[in-house]
């Protein structure tokens, strides 16, 4: 459980960043409402696959990130579920 705490805490605890600036200052804006707090809410540190989900879920468009920056974050993200899909029996062991 430390492995997988340690490798996704930052994920989900700090705002994504991208090549447009307006677009990073939506996520600065908005990541504490719509990523974090739900994720403290529902026990979504605990659940990396499933809280990647949501966040990949956002409709980030309509909360003013545009379509680049949207496609390219949500590709990150399903990278980064295969990333700690491949990672599980490392960390269950």
């Amino acid at each position: 459980m430390a492995g997988m705490m340690e490798h996704f805490t930052p994920i989900v605890f700090t705002p994504a960043a991208t090549p447009h600036m307006a677009c990073t200052d939506v996520f600065a804006d908005m990541w504490m409402s719509v990523v974090i707090q739900p994720a403290l809410q529902n026990g979504g540190v605990y659940k990396p696959l499933e809280t990647l989900q949501n966040i990949i879920d956002v409709d980030w468009g309509k909360l003013g990130l545009c379509v680049s920056c949207v496609t390219e974050k949500r590709a990150e993200w399903t990278r980064e579920q295969e990333s700690i899909w491949e990672m599980m029996d490392k960390w269950i062991d």
